[in-house]
C-alpha cells in the first residue's frame, strides 16, 4: 500500500490510515505510529501485517480452537500449548502489573495449575503468537533479509513469538534466530533468559525521555 503513486492509497500516511482502516481495526493512537510509517515510506522499507484478523482471535477466545473458522484451521501452524511458565504469566498478567508477572517467571510451576475457565482465552493468546511467528517466518523465507517486528508486551518475551519463530524455522529445515527487545520499568530486573535485551523506560536516557524528545521535535 505504501507506494509513491500520485494520490494513491500509499501516497501519504493519512491515506494509508484510511486504506488499512486503522481506526476500526487497530484502534491505537495514530500519532504514535504515523512517524514510523513515514520513516518506512521515505526509506523504502516494507511494512507487513503479521497478525491474523481480530475476529478470528475473538472467536477462539470465546469458543476455543475448535470454533476457529475453516480457513484459519487450514493455515494454522502447530500450536505449542505446553509452556507452563508462559501460561502462568498469561494468567498473572490478568490480575497483576506486568513487571510483577514477569518476575514470577523463574518460580517453579510444580505445584501450580492453570485455571480451566481461561483455556479458550489462552488458546487465543497462543494462536496470536504462533500465527505472527509463522507470518514473519514465511516473509523472511520468501524475501530474505531482516525483519523488525512490533508487538504487544505479552508477545515479545522469549517464550512468546521469538521461541515459536525459532521452533517453526527449525522444523522447516532452516534454523533462524529471533532477538527480542522489551521495554522495562523499575529497578528490579526480570529473571535471566526471559528477554535478550531490555529498554529501560524510566530514568535519564530511558525510553520515556527519548519519546519526549521526539514528541518535541515533531511539534516544532
Amino acid at each position: 500500500i505504501f507506494d509513491k503513486s500520485k494520490d494513491g492509497l500509499g501516497s501519504s500516511p493519512s491515506k494509508f490510515r484510511e486504506a488499512c482502516d486503522w481506526d476500526r481495526v487497530w484502534a491505537y493512537d495514530w500519532d504514535i505510529y504515523a512517524p514510523l510509517f513515514r520513516f518506512c515510506q521515505l526509506n523504502l522499507n516494507r511494512i507487513i501485517g503479521l497478525n491474523l484478523p481480530l475476529e478470528a482471535v475473538l472467536t477462539v477466545s470465546r469458543g476455543g480452537l475448535d470454533s476457529a473458522p475453516e480457513w484459519l484451521r487450514e493455515q494454522l501452524p502447530p500450536l505449542d500449548l505446553t509452556k507452563q511458565k508462559h501460561r502462568r504469566r498469561f494468567e498473572d498478567m490478568l490480575q497483576m502489573p506486568l513487571q510483577d508477572a514477569v518476575r514470577r517467571m523463574d518460580l517453579p510451576v510444580d505445584e501450580w495449575s492453570p485455571k480451566n475457565k481461561l483455556n479458550n482465552m489462552y488458546q487465543a493468546q497462543v494462536l496470536w503468537d504462533e500465527f505472527m511467528a509463522n507470518t514473519a517466518l514465511a516473509y523472511i523465507n520468501d524475501v530474505g533479509g531482516r525483519l523488525v517486528a512490533l508487538a504487544g508486551a505479552n508477545h515479545v518475551w522469549r517464550d512468546a513469538i521469538p521461541e515459536r519463530f525459532e521452533r517453526q524455522a527449525a522444523q522447516g529445515g532452516t534454523p533462524r534466530k529471533a532477538v527480542t527487545i522489551v521495554p522495562w520499568r523499575g529497578d528490579r530486573l526480570p529473571p535471566p533468559g526471559v528477554a535478550d535485551f531490555l529498554l529501560r523506560m524510566d530514568g535519564a536516557g530511558g525510553g520515556d525521555e527519548i519519546a519526549a524528545v521526539l514528541q518535541e521535535q515533531r511539534q516544532r
